[in-house]
């Protein structure tokens, strides 16, 4: 078994018909399809068993809700294939998804394959590109996710050996960027890497989406999840930026509407950026709106930019 295809169902009945479609209509025998339906209350389930009555390389197995963790460890257990690769239930895969993932799988057996994907942006289709091709060192790869821009860390950006996987789980109490901690540890174990320019996944941003409404805990998560992988990979000894962090920490310090019982972690990051800001100014790898906000913050105060952040988001996603 070549690919185990992994996905986490948890009421997505709207959307569960185009994903599985667009995977079903293009892949071969040397593939599997994982469904790991976690306690839906629609009818998502129902619509994987229906696919798995027709097509013999589907597997649907469901449990008692427990987080999208504990449903991708779930996969993972089930899961046969020499590749693991991921799919959200509510995007979808490119038509030469699994041909290009196939030819690179067979002819360079590569430890890790980046690809790049589209936006889907409330029906506006936009092409993200991370910039790479070919072969890509270990170095690159950790310095690219302490940076937080070219190279994201969403699971199914990736198709990963599923030997890498081995000693490797999600944490199942994550309530925010359960992957985040897995790709960190990926990082640090893979070797050979290949980087396929091609758009081969359409991420679905919708309104009701989780990541749409971050909670200030959830902020706050984030930033310490973001901090600890620059640990990580700094008590290594890679070479390493602190811009994929002062990201986190921005948006951390910024939310200072909700929640005011959080007022001293969110101050610790406020004072943060405060400190940093030379360093985050003169960073050629932070993003210029992080530079842009992270300044304002400072000489507006971050009460005010915080009310500006807040706004800007309502009037986005409303």
């Amino acid at each position: 078994m070549l690919l185990s295809v992994i996905i986490p169902v948890y009421n997505v009945e709207k959307y569960i018909y185009k994903c599985l479609s667009a995977l079903i209509n293009q892949i071969t025998s040397d593939v599997e399809i994982i469904c790991v339906d976690d306690g839906s209350t629609d009818n998502s389930g129902k619509i994987c068993d229906e696919y798995a009555r027709y097509y013999v390389n589907i597997h649907v197995f469901h449990k008692v809700n427990g987080g999208v963790a504990s449903a991708r460890n779930l996969g993972l257990s089930k899961a046969r294939g020499d590749y693991i690769a991921w799919v959200d239930p509510d995007d979808y895969v490119s038509s030469n998804w699994f041909s290009r993932l196939r030819e690179i799988l067979y002819r360079d057996s590569p430890e890790c394959v980046l690809f790049d994907y589209y936006t889907n942006d409330y029906g506006k289709i936009t092409e993200v590109h991370s910039g790479f091709s070919g072969n890509i060192s270990k170095e690159l790869l950790i310095f690219e996710l302490s940076s937080d821009e070219k190279i994201e860390s969403e699971m199914w950006l990736k198709v990963i050996s599923r030997q890498i996987f081995q000693n490797l789980s999600f944490d199942e109490s994550a309530i925010i960027l359960e992957d985040y901690d897995v790709t960190t540890d990926v990082a640090l174990l893979v070797n050979d890497i290949v980087a396929i320019p091609d758009c081969l996944y359409y991420y679905v941003r919708r309104k009701e989406s989780l990541v749409n409404h971050v909670s200030m805990q959830k902020r706050l998560i984030a930033a310490h999840i973001a901090s600890e992988r620059y640990r990580k990979f700094k008590e290594v000894g890679y070479t390493v930026t602190k811009a994929g962090f002062w990201k986190m920490a921005l948006l951390a310090a910024l939310n200072n509407l909700d929640q005011p019982q959080q007022a001293e972690e969110r101050s610790y990051y406020r004072e943060l950026i405060s400190n940093d800001l030379i360093d985050i100014l003169k960073d050629r790898n932070a993003e210029l709106q992080v530079k842009l906000v992270s300044f304002c913050s400072v000489v507006f105060s971050f009460n005010i930019m915080g009310k500006v952040w807040n706004a800007v988001r309502q009037r986005r996603y409303n």
